[in-house]
């Protein structure tokens, strides 16, 4: 068929692919016509001609489309490693819907295991005989281990082999083996979570644990929180210096270590202060310690600082603490909205309310303005660190209702209000804008107009008719 026939017929087809029936079987041979059916409509393999099916080829590219069309395929093709393999690999639960010989095929079987072990319970059983196959499958799922032979599974070597090849496989030990403390630490090291799955008494060693820690951070941290053992029974004075520095340091190479101390340890205040040094979220372990101020404030100065004051503050008893001057100028530095904790007595202190002017940012929060006392506003000095504060966060508006008459009567708290928003809206502002914000009496003030008009140049401010 020349290239003008073969176009016509697909032109036809494009139309319709069920047309291609209706074709001669030179046509429905032909290879061009074929592959454009192929990748059209792989469900129109089915009406191909035996020659067509039989091409090794076409058969190759089918199975790419839809793996499923290996069905369809005759049975010396599907025996064919090379036509096998890329179908169950794209579809692996095809697996079991070939000849034995393919399923016996070791190497085919090992990359069918490597993607998906449960085939396993499929392979002949020579190959769930053979270690490097067993082994394979257990790698990636540690119950395929019930799939090896039973001449595997009682072979103590092979056991060792695939616990270190998969830890989770330690569950299906001996209970002399998973009391055996290189046994685990075998296990441990292919697997943290297998450590659930050795023996009570080995779960239950301080000594044992602490070495899991010692040997690898990553390692321990991962196997304690596995662990099924909430609490050791770790027994010692924890005020005494040896002891509470071998707790310290277990901690220190893995924070999940804190989960099997018992609750005196972290009640007790000396044990405590130096964890909380570290990490002031530790605090919240002890409901007794969290009331205490001094353990407070260790909490607020740590390396790193409790994450979240507010939420800190709304859960602690203690409210006499928010008379303390030093605790609330160090929670301010972390959050300024705890400037709205502050007692009675603190209401009007004015260096709390700078601190929290001069710690609010994005980072950290802002000051509500709400919580400002009047009075500040009709302080000079405060009311311009306000300017600044809320003229970067953009929210002049907020403020300006609350600045005193006394202040806002004064040219100089005026002109620096309009230099704010000069800084803040520099391509928003016009003549009207700024005028609107200037009081009347201001305006028969030449000098100060003059002013004006120098800090907005193109606006033209005297022209203004009043």
């Amino acid at each position: 068929m020349n290239e003008e026939e073969v176009s016509r017929i697909i032109d036809r087809l494009s139309e319709s692919l069920y047309s291609y029936v209706s074709l001669s079987n030179q046509e429905k041979e032909q290879k061009e016509i074929v592959l454009y059916v192929l990748k059209n409509g792989p469900y129109m393999f089915k009406h191909f001609p035996d020659k067509v099916k039989n091409d090794k080829e076409i058969a190759l590219k089918a199975i790419s489309i839809d793996p499923r069309l290996i069905s369809q395929i005759n049975e010396d093709l599907k025996d064919d490693p090379q036509i096998a393999l890329p179908a169950i690999l794209q579809n692996p639960d095809l697996f079991s819907d070939f000849s034995p010989r393919i399923r016996s095929d070791k190497q085919i079987v090992l990359q069918v295991l490597a993607f998906k072990p449960s085939l396993i319970k499929h392979v002949s059983d020579t190959l769930r005989d053979d270690p490097d196959v067993a082994l394979t499958a257990i790698e990636n799922d540690a119950d395929m281990f019930e799939n090896a032979s039973e001449r595997l599974r009682s072979d103590r070597a092979f056991l060792l082999s695939a616990i270190s090849k998969n830890g989770m496989v330690l569950k299906f030990a001996s209970e002399q083996q998973r009391n055996d403390p290189d046994v685990v630490l075998n296990a441990i090291k292919s697997n943290p979570r297998s450590l659930q799955y050795a023996s009570d008494e080995l779960q239950s060693s301080k000594d044992f644990i602490l070495i899991i820690l010692r040997n690898s951070k990553e390692e321990g941290d991962d196997a304690i929180v596995y662990s099924n053992v909430t609490q050791m029974p770790l027994h010692g004075d924890v005020t005494n210096e040896r002891f509470k520095n071998e707790i310290l340091e277990a901690y220190s190479r893995s924070e999940s270590f804190l989960t099997i101390l018992p609750q005196a340890f972290f009640d007790n205040f000396y044990f405590m202060a130096d964890l909380v040094k570290k990490d002031g979220d530790l605090i919240y372990r002890s409901v007794k310690l969290m009331n205490d101020p001094t353990m407070i404030k260790l909490s607020l100065m740590a390396e790193n600082p409790l994450s979240d004051i507010m939420e800190f503050c709304s859960r602690i008893t203690n409210k006499s603490i928010f008379g303390d001057l030093d605790f609330l100028e160090q929670a301010i530095k972390l959050n300024p909205e705890t400037y709205s904790l502050r007692s009675e007595d603190l209401k009007i202190d004015r260096r709390l309310l700078v601190a929290a002017i001069n710690n609010s940012n994005y980072e950290t929060g802002f000051i509500n303005v709400d919580d400002i006392p009047d009075k500040f506003f009709d302080d000079e000095e405060i009311v311009f660190m306000l300017y600044d504060l809320f003229g970067e966060k953009g929210s002049y508006f907020s403020l300006i209702h609350r600045i005193s008459d006394r202040i806002k009567s004064q040219p100089s708290a005026m002109l620096y209000f309009l230099y704010q928003l000069k800084k803040t809206y520099p391509e928003e502002l016009n003549r009207d804008s700024v005028l609107s914000q200037i009081p009347h009496s201001f305006t028969t003030d030449m000098a100060f107009m003059k002013k004006i008009d120098l800090l907005f140049p193109k606006l033209n401010i005297l022209d203004y008719q009043y």
